[in-house]
């Protein structure tokens, strides 16, 4: 990592940001808490029911030193940790669906390897890096998932831009028609 910047952000090819001053103000938050990252949490929501305690990598926002935090990590040879009970949060938000609600004596998918972002989040983890979790938020129209006051929209499987099909459950509309939508909104 080259870089001198200080703020990494990831995102998805399948990710929208319509206003870039509610992520200023998301890092200044990160600043104020002495946050290293920053996401939508990876369960409870209508999207995803998988660990609450990861962020799902399509919008995430990092400090360098988080990332420079994680390639010292595998410089050392150590292997991944696993997921450890005591980095167990209160779901912070509202649940609105709570068929998500999934027990974690039950579910044996938050090991290693249930996703292959897991390692990453599991070392932060591990290294004491304090996590925001940004509010997940259903947008129903074109069956996105949205962030920050709906400035950030994740349109799931959208990277079947050209279907003409319905390609999830959750969605009401064609593919390639929420993508004109999405389109529409950017211009």
């Amino acid at each position: 990592m080259n870089s001198n910047k200080e703020w990494i952000i990831h995102i998805d090819e399948d990710c929208f940001i319509l206003d870039n001053q509610p992520i200023f103000e998301e890092i200044n938050k990160m600043i104020d808490n002495d946050f290293g990252i920053s996401g939508c949490p990876d369960g409870h929501h209508e999207y995803r029911s998988c660990n609450h305690m990861a962020i799902n990598s399509f919008f995430m926002i990092l400090r360098r030193e988080t990332l420079l935090k994680w390639k010292s990590y595998l410089n050392s040879g150590k292997d991944f940790p696993q997921f450890k009970k005591e980095w167990l949060e209160p779901y912070p938000f509202d649940i609105k669906n709570k068929s998500t609600i999934l027990n974690f004596q039950k579910w044996g998918t938050w090991e290693r390897g249930s996703e292959p972002y897991y390692d990453f989040m599991w070392v932060l983890k591990e290294l004491g890096v304090k996590f925001n979790y940004m509010e997940p938020v259903f947008e129903h129209t074109n069956s996105c998932t949205t962030l920050l006051n709906g400035s950030i929209i994740h349109a799931w499987h959208l990277r079947q831009i050209n279907d003409s099909k319905i390609v999830s459950s959750l969605h009401n509309i064609e593919n390639n028609k929420r993508y004109d939508n999405i389109f529409k909104l950017l211009n």
